[in-house]
């Protein structure tokens, strides 16, 4: 959720860039601790790239749309 975030400034940018960091940890199990280890499991670490990477993508477009007066 984005709504509340003027994208249009580089403090909303940073706001939603921590929110995503969030979700995507939320998402893939990371913030779930393991016990015994802080390594990370590689499914949870691909996870995490591929769902940075869809985030990123879909970020960019919210970014260059709020710069662009959208």
């Amino acid at each position: 959720e984005y709504g509340d975030l003027d994208l249009a400034t580089a403090k909303g940018q940073q706001r939603l860039e921590r929110r995503l960091r969030s979700a995507v940890r939320e998402v893939c199990g990371a913030s779930v601790p393991v016990s015994g280890t802080r390594v990370q499991s590689p499914q949870v670490t691909r996870c995490m790239a591929l769902a940075r990477a869809g985030a990123l993508e879909q970020y960019a477009a919210l970014v260059s749309d709020a710069r662009a007066g959208g």
